[in-house]
């Protein structure tokens, strides 16, 4: 028995062993194909509004900040799959009030619970503003919010 550790490899560093070979070979590796419940969860996400808003936000006009919001769009109802800069900008309502300068300080704490001004109007916005709400009858988003309550308000 050897008196130094030494490092087993795992499947992983196989993998990009391989990769690393077929890239320098000039082969590209087949790219894998989003699930089922990734294209829902894209389509979900591109239908955020948000986007629009934090478009205008920073600049943009209406029309550029719609065009790319349809973009989002027709890639979550394709499946294409959304990249980071897809979603730049989509974070939520919350950080659009933030950055427009409402309050974040939160009001009181109820535990993990810590309320803001931005949070409440930014949790609403989320739900009201969003396509989806009304297509699931709301199911969708308060159940998405749900698993992040604490981190929102």
């Amino acid at each position: 028995m050897p008196l130094y550790a030494t490092k087993k490899k795992t499947d992983s560093d196989r993998l990009k062993q391989l990769l690393e070979i077929a890239s320098e070979s000039g082969l590209e590796p087949p790219k894998p194909q989003p699930t089922a419940l990734e294209r829902i969860i894209g389509l979900l996400r591109s239908a955020e509004t948000s986007g629009i808003a934090a478009d205008i936000q920073s600049g943009k006009g209406l029309m550029e900040s719609l065009g790319n919001y349809g973009q989002r769009l027709g890639k979550g109802l394709t499946g294409q799959g959304l990249t980071k800069e897809d979603l730049s900008g989509v974070e939520g309502y919350k950080e659009v009030l933030t950055r427009a300068g409402v309050s974040d300080q939160p009001l009181f704490e109820l535990g993990p619970i810590k309320p803001s001004v931005a949070g409440i109007a930014g949790f609403a916005g989320d739900i009201f503003l969003d396509p989806s709400t009304y297509l699931t009858g709301g199911l969708t988003k308060l159940g998405k919010q749900q698993l992040m309550l604490p981190e929102i308000l």
